[in-house]
């Protein structure tokens, strides 16, 4: 399995919705890096994926439906 890396920018860039989105201590962030095998490295908005393919795409998905459900301001 090769490993593959690729960027995510989410906007609006906001610092309380990425601190929703990462958790306390980034444990949400953790948590999806063991579900789904692969590592993720943020920086404000910007997060670096690398994984395999599907692992990246999968990443890819959650972070962007969780940063979308933190529109609301309810934690997540």
């Amino acid at each position: 399995m090769s490993t593959h890396t690729q960027n995510l920018i989410l906007k609006p860039d906001n610092a309380q919705r990425l601190s929703n989105l990462c958790g306390r201590l980034n444990e949400h962030i953790h948590q999806i890096e063991i579900f789904l095998a692969l590592k993720i490295q943020q920086r404000g908005n910007t997060f670096h994926l690398r994984g395999s393919e599907s692992a990246i795409a999968d990443g890819f998905h959650v972070l962007e439906s969780l940063y979308s459900a933190t529109q609301t301001g309810k934690l997540l």
